[in-house]
């Protein structure tokens, strides 16, 4: 078994965020050892696109072979392990029974050093089961987090009937006034999972500033 050292990692479940969606407040952990295995490209695309079981002999394997540094603490993790394909690189976390609940993409030096060196590696085929396919999203990180925030400022607007500020947001985005209470709520929705525009970060922006108020 191939092993890598000192990586940094943002696990995330069920999908992977790219090294430029990384956010300040993710919980990055330091990787000191982990078992890598080069497969082919297809096995990395199935680890993302579907849900998977480890095959329990393949579990079994890489049982607590992967630590990670925490506060200068040492601690092994049960199955995880790192997958390449010496174009693109994953980091996989399964549980007890198998089932991968994390993933995560490496920083960029970190990705390309691991490309690096898994050339020296022989191709290897692990043991899974493909299930259900995952819901995948093709938006960036920013703008899934800025549609599913202001859903839930206009939601709770709603339903607390604070009706004036409904209204509010509601001009700023499209210039018009209405008293329909109705018609802004649904309008509002539908402009929230429109296009992703200039207006979704302005009203995000001024949304927040409302609350530092």
């Amino acid at each position: 078994m191939n092993f890598y050292y000192d990586l940094l990692i943002n696990l995330n479940e069920g999908e992977a965020y790219e090294f430029y969606e990384w956010m300040e407040n993710d919980p990055i952990e330091h990787i000191k050892k982990i078992p890598i295995f080069r497969v082919k490209t297809k096995a990395i695309r199935d680890f993302l696109i579907y849900d998977i079981s480890l095959n329990e002999d393949f579990k079994n394997s890489i049982y607590l072979k992967t630590s990670v540094s925490n506060n200068k603490l040492i601690k092994n993790i049960p199955y995880m392990f790192l997958l390449t394909d010496t174009k693109s690189t994953l980091i996989v976390e399964a549980n007890s029974e198998g089932k991968v609940i994390c993933l995560s993409k490496l920083l960029l030096n970190d990705d390309l050093d691991v490309l690096e060196v898994s050339f020296a590696f022989d191709e290897e085929n692990i043991s899974y089961e493909r299930m259900g396919k995952k819901e995948v999203y093709n938006t960036l990180r920013i703008e899934q987090n800025i549609r599913q925030f202001l859903m839930c400022e206009i939601k709770t607007l709603h339903e607390k009937k604070i009706f004036d500020k409904l209204k509010y947001l509601y001009y700023e985005w499209v210039n018009e006034t209405t008293d329909d209470i109705e018609l802004i709520f649904k309008n509002l929705e539908n402009l929230i999972n429109g296009e992703f525009s200039s207006k979704h970060n302005e009203i995000y922006n001024l949304v927040k500033l409302s609350y530092q108020a």
